[in-house]
């Protein structure tokens, strides 16, 4: 069986003591982050992103007064 690969992610010290007050005692990262996503997903599925950039803003595109259609 193939080993999984493994990265590294950079985290703020206090984004990481928040991962650490909520994930299970024992649980790793990458569990816990899983589980995170997953519940994003489930509570998001019918939201439309696309025009949202990474740090949650909307687009120039999409904060337009004057939207076709």
């Amino acid at each position: 069986m193939a080993r999984l690969r493994r990265t590294t992610i950079g985290l703020r010290e206090t984004t990481k003591n928040k991962l650490d007050a909520h994930r299970a005692p024992g649980q790793c990262y990458d569990g816990f982050l899983c589980q995170l996503v997953d519940l994003w997903e489930k509570n998001h599925a019918a939201e439309d992103f696309s025009r949202i950039d990474y740090a949650g803003r909307k687009t120039r595109e999409d904060s337009s007064p004057h939207k076709a259609g």
